[in-house]
């Protein structure tokens, strides 16, 4: 009893060891010959700058093995950071892709891959961002840049760089302080991002009254003069063109020297509520007019509900000139 007590534990020890070394033979996949598998030798240290990290990166010999060419490894490491490849990280890396599992040679059990950088200060930095955000704004009118904070240092890959703006647009701010993402680019793609503030003040032209505009005026080419003021004290949306002003009909007044803002005005009503209006019909080439009532005001282009007089019937129409509207073909 004793003696199978003792030995017991000996025996779970072989079986353990047995499955271990069916595993790392193959038990479990397809299996390949001595002469199949191809012998390969690991490299201790591997410096890589862009993806992706292949099977061909870590080994050391110049004529590949056949089937080991396109045995994708997973991510490389982070700029100025490191990861270790075991044997075992190739051995499943193969299975899964469905490709021949190497025979390793030599005292390496596992590469060091490491993706080189070197640090960029904030003295250089600063005036390519300046530069970059300059850049960005020069289809604007006059503006004014002050970097407020950038970061100490920046670690990117060896080698030439250029500045981005990142994804999210920086229009959403075009004054004050607010914070700008950047992006470094390095042989076309992006490596390293850093956020930046920065202090914008954007001067534009704008329309402000020559003299008391009233509620509900008009706007003509005598009423307005074209004044640079800061944008961000223009809360009412910028007008920065004659057309989004000149004819716009006024839902406010401005007093002298006032910026005349984009949400204060609206297009100037053709047809108004209540009002006598003529109804065109067209149908199959003839054309029918008739009197009717606007049930609603726009302007031209825009739809109302009209009421034809002699029927009392509504219909759709659109606005097609002061008191005229077409009706809209219901088909339609």
């Amino acid at each position: 009893m004793n003696k199978f007590r003792s030995g017991r534990p000996a025996g779970w020890l072989l079986l353990a060891v047995l499955f271990s070394i069916g595993l790392c033979g193959g038990w479990f996949s397809e299996p390949v010959s001595a002469a199949d598998s191809p012998a390969v030798t690991l490299k201790g240290r591997v410096k890589i700058s862009f993806p992706p990290l292949m099977l061909t990166d870590i080994i050391k010999e110049d004529k590949l093995p056949s089937g080991l060419s396109d045995i994708y490894l997973g991510d490389i490491p982070a700029v100025g950071k490191g990861k270790f490849i075991n044997r075992s990280d190739v051995i499943i890396a193969a299975r899964k892709q469905g490709k021949t599992v190497p025979e390793f040679l030599g005292p390496n059990m596992r590469s060091h891959i490491v993706r080189p950088a070197k640090q960029v200060l904030a003295p250089e930095i600063k005036p390519r961002v300046q530069k970059l955000l300059e850049n960005h704004f020069s289809d604007r009118n006059k503006i004014n840049i002050e970097i407020k904070k950038v970061p100490r240092q920046v670690s990117i890959l060896p080698g030439e760089y250029q500045l981005q703006l990142a994804r999210r647009d920086p229009y959403h701010r075009l004054h004050g302080s607010d914070w700008y993402g950047i992006e470094v680019l390095q042989k076309g793609k992006s490596t390293v991002s850093f956020r930046v503030r920065a202090d914008v003040t954007q001067f534009v032209k704008v329309p402000t009254a020559r003299k008391l505009i009233m509620n509900g005026d008009v706007i003509r080419a005598e009423d307005i003069v074209w004044e640079e003021r800061e944008s961000g004290s223009i809360y009412g949306g910028v007008i920065t063109d004659t057309k989004s002003v000149l004819g716009f009909e006024t839902k406010r007044s401005f007093r002298a020297g006032q910026v005349i803002e984009k949400r204060a005005l609206e297009r100037p009503l053709a047809v108004k509520r209540n009002k006598p209006v003529t109804i065109k019909y067209s149908f199959n080439g003839i054309n029918v007019n008739a009197r009717g009532i606007a049930q609603g005001s726009g302007a031209i282009g825009e739809k109302i509900v009209v009421e034809n007089s002699s029927s009392d019937e509504r219909v759709y129409a659109e606005i097609i000139d002061k008191r005229t509207v077409q009706v809209i073909n219901e088909n339609n």
